[in-house]
């Protein structure tokens, strides 16, 4: 994996690239993306299926899963850092 990180005037883009050989892609892609298709992600209105999912679509659902939780284990360590400040206040000021 190769992450990169680049930012142009106001606009930042962070990019994850994957790269093997495209029998293992395509394997990898359509496991993840079958779980995820099972679990709920993906346009589920009929009359699709899964069978009928090209790759770009398993890869957007893959794609739409890491940037949710990307951002909930953002939210997470934003609730854990106040949770510690919060904590921190209380013995500090509510001590007897």
């Amino acid at each position: 994996m190769a992450g990169s990180f680049s930012s142009t005037g106001g606009d930042t883009t962070v990019t994850f690239a994957y790269t093997t050989n495209t029998t293992k892609m395509l394997n990898i892609i359509t496991a993840a993306a079958h779980c995820l298709w099972n679990m709920g992600y993906g346009d589920h209105t009929y009359p699709n299926t899964f069978a009928g999912l090209n790759n770009q679509q398993k890869v957007d659902i893959v794609d739409a899963f890491i940037k949710w939780r990307i951002k909930e284990f953002a939210k997470q360590q934003t609730i854990n850092d106040a949770s510690a400040v919060a904590a921190a206040d209380a013995e500090a000021n509510l001590s007897l």
